[in-house]
């Protein structure tokens, strides 16, 4: 069973991993809800990974931060992974409270038809899933055996100015990998559940998946910065954002095949048409002319480093740890 928020940060506070001025304490705050249905949710859904992962005891907690950011982490004795209040604050604000209009050659009339709820809420829900799936396949890594004497802490504003080491690309690709095919498992969820099975359904909720990840990535990294392969701690948005639209599409493709429905050639440019909905979102950092020069120029090299990172090949990796865990599952 998860427990209330503050007896939960009261056990946090007792193992002197923050101080208490680190935490953002929920009650009485603007989008008390917000927060506790979140907290409530993503409880349960560690209760339910612990059991295939092992990353026990850990603490879930709303960092008071107000960066777009979050962090996973452990040491000896916890595992850790905190979303700061400022990440959720900027995606209520930004995304489920604005409107904004999607292209409607885009969208099938049957989505819109069946719809239980608005535009601004999925494309919400799929930012913040990412970032917490994303953490968890952190704490996936770091609750292999074989890294269980090493004390992680992964956090974007703090690491990105450290030098380039391979290890780290590794592991935040594997991460970025992990949330991109539980997102994936989202999308075929909820078009069964709520909506007419047809494929049109699925490929526009997909490209609505794709070009929340596309948002989400380049709200808190810098989308426009120069172009770098073997650089940083991690790798440049743009990759990251090509390699987790690239998973999932894989991932719906399989998935649909195993329904039986095929999808065609003039079909198939799920990242582009993303790119698209993306330039048209809240958060409108996105220049999708400048993507797609950077895709076009260095396609192979982005190629090419990817293979890199992948040989890396961890034994824990959250990925392959996810994959064992579905076949003795």
């Amino acid at each position: 069973m998860f427990e209330n928020y503050k007896n939960h940060i009261n056990k946090l506070l007792q193992e002197s991993l923050f101080r208490e001025e680190d935490i953002y304490f929920i009650d009485g705050v603007p989008n008390e809800p917000e927060f506790l249905e979140l907290f409530t949710y993503y409880s349960k859904a560690l209760i339910i990974e612990n059991k295939y992962y092992d990353f026990e005891p850990f603490f879930l907690f709303f960092k008071n931060d107000i960066s777009v950011n979050a962090i996973a982490g452990k040491n000896e004795k916890v595992f850790f992974l905190g979303i700061n209040s400022g990440l959720i604050m900027h995606l209520i604000i930004n995304v489920r409270n604005k409107t904004f209009k999607i292209n409607e050659e885009l969208i099938p009339t049957s989505f819109i038809k069946n719809l239980d709820t608005n535009l601004n809420m999925i494309l919400y829900q799929f930012c913040i899933h990412f970032t917490f799936y994303h953490e968890l396949g952190h704490l996936i890594q770091f609750s292999c055996k074989k890294e269980e004497k090493r004390n992680f802490n992964i956090n974007y504003q703090e690491d990105i100015k450290k030098e380039f080491n391979l290890r780290n690309h590794f592991l935040e690709i594997d991460a970025d990998e992990y949330s991109s095919l539980c997102l994936a498992n989202h999308v075929m969820n909820y078009v069964e559940n709520n909506l007419d099975n047809t494929i049109e359904n699925y490929i526009f909720m997909t490209k609505l998946c794709i070009s929340s990840i596309m948002m989400y990535i380049q709200s808190f990294f810098n989308i426009n910065q120069e172009f770098y392969l073997r650089k940083n701690s991690h790798p440049h948005p743009v990759i990251r954002i090509i390699n987790a639209a690239s998973v999932v599409k894989a991932y719906i493709i399989n998935a649909l095949k195993l329904k039986g429905m095929e999808i065609e050639k003039e079909q198939f440019d799920f990242i582009f048409d993303s790119i698209i909905i993306a330039s048209q979102m809240p958060i409108n950092r996105f220049n999708p002319n400048n993507y797609k020069q950077i895709l076009l120029e260095n396609r192979n090299d982005i190629e090419n480093y990817l293979k890199e990172v992948k040989k890396y090949n961890s034994k824990c990796s959250a990925v392959n740890r996810r994959n064992e865990s579905l076949l003795n599952n």
